[in-house]
């Protein structure tokens, strides 16, 4: 998959791919999960290889988000935060 092949959404939408940045925004690093909600510490996201892990372990803090996608040519989904009330992301 390329970058080109995803539109970029102005906010979550469940299900949508949620991408942050490692070690710094310039690093050319990073995570990627499937966006599941938000708490107030961390977006909550899982991995299709991985099952659901405590944010301790992988934290998608906004601060380190790079963007939320969407395949291109599907129809696009509601915009806005779900709130999980507890956070967890994937150990990816």
């Amino acid at each position: 998959m390329r970058l080109t092949d995803f539109v970029r959404l102005a906010g979550p939408a469940l299900g949508a791919v949620v991408c942050k940045w490692r070690n710094s925004p310039k690093s050319g690093l990073g995570h990627v999960g499937f966006y599941a909600g938000h708490d107030t510490r961390a977006v909550s996201s899982s991995s299709a290889a991985t099952s659901p892990t405590p944010v301790s372990k992988a934290s998608f803090d906004p601060a380190q988000l790079t963007g939320y996608f969407w395949p291109k040519g599907q129809p696009l989904p509601a915009i806005g935060k779900v709130n999980t009330g507890v956070a967890v992301a994937s150990a990816t």
